[in-house]
């Protein structure tokens, strides 16, 4: 990634940022967490803030496992990086329900696994001259491994894998796979 690419990914990760909290109002905010992420995959630079709202639901099953679920909003700009094409920006926004699974002592351990699966809206049915997405509307899947940090684990890093496409529903279906590095704020 050059050093302009990575400024201007910045610049949009704040600008996101800073939409959602306008968009949901500060008040809102205040249950959720607000989460930053940037990533590459497939010739596709990736900027995105989110917001992850308060649990729907959390259960143990046993004495292993502790499980919640909750809704994320998230908000993106994807950017083509293959030289030599007419790179377009794509703005992304998705709805993904995501379960959180920790271990049941979760005080001394602070790591955890994320899965979600959600919906996908593209501003842009193409990215470039060789990607066309075929639609609008894509579903898209993550797995995340992450760790708490900070005195009171208001802090989280990631690592997330999401694949993101039209699941066949149209032609054609090249779909995106991106690595992402995740930082969640709890407020």
């Amino acid at each position: 990634m050059s050093k302009g690419s990575s400024f201007h990914l910045r610049r949009a990760m704040l600008a996101t940022a800073v939409a959602v909290l306008g968009w949901l109002g500060i008040s809102d905010a205040r249950g959720a967490d607000l989460i930053l992420i940037q990533g590459q995959g497939d010739d596709v630079e990736v900027a995105a803030a989110a917001l992850r709202m308060a649990e729907w639901k959390s259960w143990r099953r046993g004495d292993r496992w502790r499980y919640s679920l909750a809704p994320e909003w998230q908000i993106g700009v994807w950017h083509a990086t293959q030289s030599g094409i007419n790179g377009a920006r794509v703005i992304d926004g998705s709805l993904t329900g995501v379960l959180t699974i920790r271990p049941s002592s979760s005080d001394r351990s602070p790591y955890y696994m994320d899965v979600g699966f959600g919906v996908h809206m593209l501003s842009h049915v193409r990215i470039s001259d060789e990607r066309n997405f075929g639609s609008s509307f894509q579903f898209g899947e993550f797995l995340g491994l992450g760790a708490d940090l900070g005195e009171r684990r208001q802090y989280s890093l990631a690592a997330r894998v999401q694949h993101v496409s039209n699941g066949g529903i149209k032609k054609p279906n090249p779909g995106v796979t991106f690595m992402q590095l995740v930082l969640q704020y709890r407020f």
